[in-house]
């Protein structure tokens, strides 16, 4: 349980981050191309944290 109270607690952070800073969408986004040709294999770890609107972090809050 807290785990999960950890994670929903993060994705939440993360979000607001995002809506304050919409560059980290791009920069974070996941970009097989980037993953690939450019070697950035962060991007599919972080893509994990991004969320287009709040109907979007909700719905996956659950599943976290």
């Amino acid at each position: 349980m807290f785990l999960a109270l950890v994670w929903a607690c993060l994705v939440v952070a993360c979000f607001a981050a995002q809506q304050g800073r919409p560059e980290l969408t791009r920069a974070l986004a996941m970009d097989a191309r980037a993953v690939f040709s450019a070697g950035e294999g962060w991007r599919p770890f972080t893509a994990l944290f991004l969320h287009a609107n709040p109907e979007h972090l909700i719905s996956n809050l659950p599943g976290g």
